[in-house]
């Protein structure tokens, strides 16, 4: 199974050395192990997971956007295994399906 949480509309601070989101995920870590849980953490500051939840992250996945030919490129990394996995797209296809002013209007 997945947890999804995004930081942006849980009101996380990157200011907040350990925050209530870190600190009950650093709790229920074990359970998330248990379960076999994926946890996924969508963030638009990286070092955010760096601090609020250090020991939990198996994977760190982080994403480059080319504006000239709009390929998104991602990064993967596991945790624990050396060197670094790189998938890249074509993002032109999906755009159609984002509203780009859904931050401001939402």
């Amino acid at each position: 199974g997945w947890l999804l949480v995004d930081e942006y509309y849980i009101g996380g601070n990157a200011r907040e050395s350990m925050s209530t989101l870190g600190r009950e995920l650093e709790k229920q870590s074990f359970q998330y192990r248990k379960m076999q849980l994926e946890v996924v953490i969508i963030t638009p500051m990286s070092r955010l997971i760096d601090w609020t939840a250090r020991l939990i992250p198996t994977e760190r996945i982080s994403c480059e956007y080319e504006a000239k030919t709009g390929r998104v490129t991602l990064s993967i990394r596991k945790r624990g295994r050396k060197g670094t996995r790189e998938v890249s797209y074509d993002s032109l296809p999906y755009r159609r399906y984002y509203w780009t002013n859904e931050r401001i209007n939402a």
